[in-house]
């Protein structure tokens, strides 16, 4: 703990209910009195030209490393009066980094800076006793069942060469390359191999219909516009030229359906019936946990269209800093990710990052408002299920969920399926007829 730092003072500005903002002074004498302490620390290890090792003058030293030592001192300064200032307004939980702006230094000034300090969001959470959703119908029909068998039999399939004819057709599958270049751009990159079936959606309507009718041995240059909707917003709308080179042209040859086909599966069934129930039975478990994500995303959006709130910027940053991590554009263990900078990507990541981090504090929030905990006892059954289910020891399970701290995040993460539960129970869902 530090020790108590007498004479400093403090005022507060509450800006909103997560941002307070510190104005501290620590007097000009109690500055300097810091200042002349660490130069007498500093004086044995320095070593001055004409002096010998620790026998320079205080002045002297106070000359040559002054600056330095002034800027320990404020640093040393801030962590204390803060922490202390903290402790005085009784704030026992705050987050992030605060945002300091230190005052004019100067020999006569006194030494001053504000603090802004963020507190988590504590919103008193309303609008949750009942819900009205609309949920398509989630029926897995024939045809759903139909379509899965094709995919496997694609999986199956064997290709011939195409002989009697040189130009494509939908539903061949043609072997060549592509280039592709971008507005902006002046050379195409390195032709990439292009092994694609015409006709199976991979592909821009634009470039498929442009392949069809190309002949064995051509190149054709096609031109198209990215989607609007495009994955990456800094593609959208921008003009793309593919040149295309075809190769060879090839048949998809696909295997029947028999019983024979569905022992070749290896999925441990025989017949063509137990393959159909067997793939309807794994289309209701999808749908089922579909649907439960739909139920979960109409509830949370209704919570934040009732529920209004403040949320710091370190929150958001932090969970942009996440977002990254889970996009692959940054590696946690080859860089600190609490300081890598986010700036750059509030304007693109920023709306979605606020929008979690909301519906993380509102459901924490019902975790605390209705009280609802996960016993030592649930989280032994749960360890007790992943062993069995994984065929590894309890003691492993825990080695790896609930050791070094993660014990926390564990039950947390349990509380808030239980208040996803407690919400579902309490929604009265219609049924409607499936748009697709």
């Amino acid at each position: 703990m530090n020790e108590e730092l007498a004479g400093f003072s403090h005022e507060r500005s509450d800006i909103d209910e997560v941002t307070t903002e510190f104005s501290i002074t620590v007097p000009q004498a109690e500055f300097q009195k810091r200042v002349e302490t660490e130069v007498i620390k500093l004086q044995p290890q320095v070593t001055i030209k004409g002096f010998r090792k620790g026998k320079a003058p205080a002045n002297l030293i106070k000359k040559m490393h002054g600056d330095r030592v002034k800027a320990e001192v404020r640093q040393r300064l801030i962590s204390e009066t803060l922490y202390q200032t903290l402790e005085k307004e009784k704030i026992e939980e705050t987050v992030g980094e605060p945002e300091l702006n230190l005052g004019e230094f100067g020999e006569d000034k006194d030494f001053s800076y504000t603090a802004k300090v963020f507190f988590p969001p504590k919103p008193e959470v309303t609008g949750y006793d009942s819900f009205k959703l609309e949920l398509e119908n989630n029926e897995v029909a024939d045809k759903d069942v139909d379509t899965a068998i094709d995919e496997l039999r694609a999986s199956q399939a064997t290709f011939a060469t195409i002989s009697d004819r040189k130009n494509a057709e939908k539903g061949d599958v043609i072997k060549g390359s592509i280039k592709v270049v971008l507005e902006g751009e002046e050379e195409p990159g390195e032709a990439e191999p292009l092994v694609i079936k015409i006709g199976d959606g991979r592909l821009p309507d634009e470039l498929e219909e442009g392949i069809v009718g190309m002949e064995v041995g051509s190149t054709k240059e096609i031109v198209t516009k990215i989607s609007d909707e495009h994955r990456d917003e800094n593609l959208r709308g921008k003009e793309a030229r593919y040149i295309v080179s075809i190769e060879e042209l090839q048949q998809q040859i696909l295997p029947e359906v028999t019983d024979d086909f569905v022992k070749l599966l290896g999925m441990g069934i025989e017949t063509v019936l137990e393959l159909r129930l067997r793939i309807r039975e794994q289309l209701e478990k999808q749908k089922e946990q579909e649907e439960q994500t739909e139920i979960h995303a109409q509830i949370l959006k209704s919570l934040l269209e009732k529920n209004a709130f403040s949320v710091p910027q370190s929150m958001i940053d932090n969970e942009i800093r996440a977002l990254l991590v889970r996009q692959g554009l940054i590696d946690p263990q080859r860089v600190d990710v609490g300081r890598i900078p986010v700036q750059t990507f509030r304007e693109q990541l920023g709306p979605l990052a606020e929008e979690r981090v909301r519906t993380t504090v509102i459901v924490d929030r019902i975790v605390e408002q209705e009280k609802i905990e996960f016993s030592d006892d649930e989280v032994k059954q749960v360890m007790q299920q992943l062993s069995e289910e994984h065929n590894i020891p309890v003691s492993e399970v825990e080695k790896a969920l609930l050791s070094d701290g993660r014990k926390f995040g564990f039950v947390r993460e349990h509380q808030q399926k239980k208040a996803l539960d407690l919400l579902r129970e309490r929604a009265k869902i219609s049924r409607v007829e499936s748009k697709s």
